[in-house]
């Protein structure tokens, strides 16, 4: 007798199907048939469940909402590089103003330290202008006593001499002015 399974091999399927060969190998095929064909209506029928959930309403809003994230993103994205640059260009001009400020406030600082020189050489003017002055009304009313001293000598000599200036009253009159001229440039210096 052959062995079991060398009988089963040499059966085909037509003849399984048409019930020639073992019972156990038809029961076999037709199982393994029966099993296949329930996948495939499995995955046909989850294909089609796939297939309504995804032109469903609510997966097609899903998508839909998707789409205007992406969109909301893509905008916000766009908003923030613009915004970034914006803001470097703002820091730039941010340092270049502080440069700026710097060199203004170096310049006023150089500027109020010449005012100041300014005021102080205008007031050491004023000063000596004041010192000028009061030198110059002495000056004037030594003048004034120079020839006051000077009509009184003329007077006294006309009357003395009887109208002719003697030459020594002209020695002393020249020498009364040029006391009063050198005690005036002396009190100048």
């Amino acid at each position: 007798m052959a062995p079991a399974f060398y009988h089963y091999s040499q059966v085909s399927m037509a003849d399984d199907w048409k019930g020639e060969g073992p019972p156990a190998c038809r029961w076999a095929t037709r199982a393994c048939l029966v099993g296949l064909l329930l996948v495939a209506v499995a995955l046909g029928l989850s294909l089609l469940i796939l297939a309504v959930k995804f032109n469903s309403e609510a997966c097609q809003n899903g998508l839909q909402a998707e789409r205007r994230c992406r969109n909301a993103t893509h905008l916000l994205e766009d908003q923030l590089t613009r915004t970034q640059d914006v803001l470097l260009r703002v820091k730039n001009q941010t340092v270049s103003c502080n440069r700026s400020l710097v060199a203004l406030m170096a310049d006023l600082e150089k500027k109020k330290s010449e005012i100041q020189e300014y005021q102080l050489h205008i007031q050491e003017l004023q000063e000596q202008t004041m010192e000028l002055r009061q030198k110059l009304q002495d000056s004037s009313a030594e003048l004034d006593q120079l020839r006051k001293q000077n009509r009184f000598l003329s007077q006294v000599t006309t009357q003395t001499n009887g109208g002719s200036l003697a030459p020594s009253t002209l020695l002393v009159t020249w020498a009364l002015v040029f006391l009063g001229l050198w005690a005036t440039g002396h009190n100048l210096h």
